[in-house]
């Protein structure tokens, strides 16, 4: 299992090689991307113009989204309940239950009144740190694999043809 998902991300890392840009570009638009598919209601089209405004690779961008986008918020939510409640110092444990009420008994007006309640506000921050934090990480891993991908790509010029 584990295999095989460490070939499809050296798939995928390898087909950004194709996208022409720099290493820096690729990575920076991934990297745009990979945020905007962690945080929630964000997704590609900010990804797109993320990219276009930050100068990056909107390929590149777009496909970190959609490789992040939707599922990841399953797995983060409940870090990112505990990060901003931590951040902004409020109960974790409130939050949750909070929001666990709502999912068993929603209302518009319950939704409208949690999201203008600090739940909403820590929740999104939580969202916002991991987003950033995953950013980050993925600019370094996509920068370094590409810039050693393309090094061994390039001909040796040392190496004189006879």
């Amino acid at each position: 299992m584990i295999s095989k998902t460490s070939g499809s991300i050296k798939k995928v890392l390898r087909k950004l090689n194709v996208v022409g840009d720099s290493p820096h570009r690729v990575a920076f638009g991934f990297a745009v991307g990979i945020f905007a598919g962690v945080v929630p209601g964000v997704g590609p089209v900010f990804a797109v113009f993320g990219a276009w405004a930050l100068r990056a690779s909107k390929t590149a961008a777009v496909t970190g989204a959609v490789l992040t986008n939707t599922w990841i918020n399953l797995l983060t939510f409940p870090a990112a309940v505990s990060l901003g409640a931590f951040t902004l110092e409020l109960d974790k444990f409130q939050i949750g239950k909070e929001w666990d009420n709502l999912i068993k008994d929603f209302t518009w007006a319950r939704f409208r009144e949690l999201v203008f309640q600090n739940g909403a506000l820590a929740i999104f921050t939580g969202y916002l740190i991991i987003g950033l934090a995953c950013a980050f990480v993925s600019y370094i891993l996509v920068r370094i694999f590409l810039s050693r991908l393309r090094r061994a790509n390039t001909p040796d010029s040392s190496i004189q043809p006879d």
